[in-house]
């Protein structure tokens, strides 16, 4: 059976359906996903698609998804199971229809070249037959056949996997990690944070204070936000101002190379005037092709974005700068993306940021801190590859873990508030807010899902010396 759905996918259709009527999708999709759930290595002898084609063949497909508002479309049944997943239907007056939905989907884009995936690269309709949901800037890997015809290159859906894993290949696509990797990070938790944390002072030329900022913010993950009057609180992330003096070459031949390194999608902006003026922040629909034209600001969630405020340069911005630099304020403030569809759309998104300056930001930041370096160059780290790869691994999956404290571990860090107004009254609660997310990220460097007293006490000291420097 395992073979006959890999290599004559359409027999194995009319094996397990009685006849082609509106369930049978349904009984498709649930039985493709029976299978795979009792054999997942079936799914990694699945080839990804790497051209347009029309193809009666399997296909994985791991894509973006940037517009879900097509209206359904109206389709006549088949009467043969080879045309239950293409473009078009033979009409018959016995004909009965259904709906299928239609999204616009991209390659993921801006990802590191390590996670590259050999497969197509460019934008796809993507149709689906059963009710699973899809949205705007989330990343699924869709299992179907591809179509090519007259409606143009389209993808047809057997079933969908969220990516829960950060798109990093090296993980199973639902975040989970295999005994192996599961056991070996339980007992070299250690070394592994070490080999991290010393991997990035050696890029950043021995800051010790920014290499654990850093190491802090790839674990950054929005948890809740909440929108106010003048800004937003945003649970989970740890964004901030990167001051980095003369060094205008930073962001982008050390901070961006670091983070490839490390993370699985990172996107570098340039703030030159060139790219204010003349490219487009905003995704808007054209409406003469049916496609969403794609802005630079429209990121797969969880994709970190480096904003390199030192290539702003001496002019004048024109129209589309101005709006530019509007659209990346509200990313930067409320974790939103604009969409134009002759009207504007708003979605919610969750892009880790650290917008690099030469003095304080232009943009409304909470955090900031100072370059600081030790070293005259980088004296780059050697680490062999396994343990670079146990590396992305163990940021990824750590980075989606939840943390949750009982009531004796809440009781105890309001105690903790108490004390510290009792020594200053200008330990807010602002403060107490960042320090506690500082901390949940803190633990999760560790690899600690619990409360552990010595993370607590190092992250107290970690905060009181970033404080001290601003």
């Amino acid at each position: 059976m395992t073979k006959d759905f890999k290599e004559k996918p359409l027999e194995y259709f009319s094996s397990i359906i009685d006849k082609i009527d509106k369930n049978c999708y349904e009984k498709i999709k649930n039985s493709v996903s029976s299978l795979l759930g009792e054999n997942k290595s079936i799914l990694d002898q699945i080839p990804f698609l790497e051209k347009s084609t029309n193809s009666k063949e399997l296909f994985r497909f791991r894509a973006l998804v940037v517009h879900d508002s097509y209206d359904n479309e109206v389709f006549p049944l088949p009467e043969m199971v080879e045309s239950l997943f293409a473009n078009a239907a033979v009409q018959s007056d016995k004909a009965e229809w259904m709906e299928r939905k239609v999204v616009q989907c991209i390659s993921i884009p801006n990802v590191s070249a390590w996670n590259h995936v050999q497969q197509y690269d460019g934008s796809v309709l993507v149709k689906l037959y059963t009710d699973e949901a899809v949205a705007v800037c989330n990343a699924y890997e869709f299992l179907g056949f591809p179509c090519e015809d007259e409606q143009g290159f389209t993808f047809h859906v057997i079933t969908l996997q969220k990516l829960e894993n950060d798109c990093n290949h090296l993980i199973e696509a639902s975040g989970s990690l295999n005994p192996e990797m599961d056991n070996y990070l339980c007992n070299n938790l250690k070394t592994v944070r070490n080999t991290l944390l010393s991997t990035i002072s050696s890029y950043l030329r021995g800051d010790a204070l920014l290499s654990e900022l850093i190491l802090y913010h790839l674990f950054s993950k929005l948890k809740l936000k909440k929108e106010g009057y003048i800004d937003s609180l945003k649970l989970g992330q740890l964004n901030f101002n990167l001051i980095v003096g003369n060094e205008v070459d930073f962001a982008e031949r050390t901070l961006f190379p670091l983070l490839q390194l490390l993370l699985p999608k990172v996107k570098y902006l340039s703030l030159d005037l060139n790219v204010l003026n003349n490219k487009a922040f905003e995704s808007v629909m054209d409406y003469d092709n049916g496609i969403l034209k794609i802005g630079e600001l429209l990121l797969t969630k969880g994709t970190h974005l480096i904003v390199d405020e030192t290539k702003l340069n001496q002019g004048e911005l024109n129209e589309q700068g101005i709006r530019n630099l509007a659209l990346l304020k509200d990313l930067i403030q409320h974790q939103t993306v604009m969409f134009n569809f002759t009207f504007p759309i708003t979605i919610s998104t969750d892009i880790p940021i650290i917008v690099v300056s030469e003095a304080k930001s232009m943009f409304s930041m909470e955090q900031s801190i100072q370059w600081k370096p030790t070293l005259e160059c980088i004296e780059k780290v050697e680490v062999p590859q396994d343990m670079i790869n146990t590396i992305r691994v163990f940021i990824s999956f750590w980075k989606h873990k939840n943390i949750e404290w009982d009531h004796d571990v809440k009781k105890k860090m309001e105690d903790f508030f108490v004390e510290k107004r009792r020594e200053t009254s200008k330990y807010s609660a602002q403060d107490f807010s960042k320090q506690l997310e500082l901390f949940r990220l803190m633990s999760m460097s560790y690899g600690q899902s619990e409360f552990v007293d010595e993370i607590w006490q190092e992250c107290d000291l970690f905060y009181r010396k970033w404080q001290q420097l601003k």
